[in-house]
């Protein structure tokens, strides 16, 4: 039971740090103008959804600690059925949201790099969803010869191998 007192303590400890740097971020992050851009703000709602993270287990945590102290049958959040859920649903809320941020931040670095690469390699300025256009204008020629060829696009097989003799 020790270890387990001693590793929650150093899991409240470090929590404390991280709330500690996560808000210094966004102050810095906040103050310069010269840091507003796309993607610093992204990085602004990825430290946000941190932050919630963090001031939920420090919450749990915390009164877990309160309450176990206490040696009582006071009322804390695990106790009560409403709180205890609630703060279990904005954690996982704030977990997905992390996660989500992380994903978003990841498709914009390589969106900007993908960007900066073609421009630099080719000379060209990619058309956004060129690539739709062209499987579209693929796909469309395909139908149409498809079509004319008497083929019928289900399975991409002729009509006298599908059992219509007619």
């Amino acid at each position: 039971m020790e270890i387990a007192e001693r590793t929650r303590t150093l899991e409240i400890v470090g929590l404390s740090l991280s709330l500690t740097a996560l808000i210094l971020s966004l102050a810095i992050f906040s103050h310069f103008r010269v840091l507003k851009n796309n993607r610093t703000k992204i990085h602004k709602n990825l430290f946000v959804a941190m932050v919630t993270q963090v001031v939920i287990r420090l919450t749990l945590y915390i009164d877990q600690a309160i309450i176990r102290s206490k040696n009582s049958r006071s009322h804390g959040i695990d106790n009560t059925p409403f709180l205890c859920e609630a703060s279990y649903v904005l954690l996982e809320y704030a977990r997905t949201a992390m996660f989500m941020w992380m994903f978003i931040e990841g498709l914009y670095l390589h969106n900007v790099v993908t960007v900066n690469d073609i421009e630099r390699d080719f000379g060209i300025t990619p058309l956004r969803c060129s690539h739709l256009r062209t499987s579209s204008v693929f796909w469309k020629v395909l139908k149409g010869l498809c079509l004319v060829s008497n083929y019928k696009l289900s399975c991409g097989a002729p009509k006298a191998f599908r059992g219509n003799s007619k």
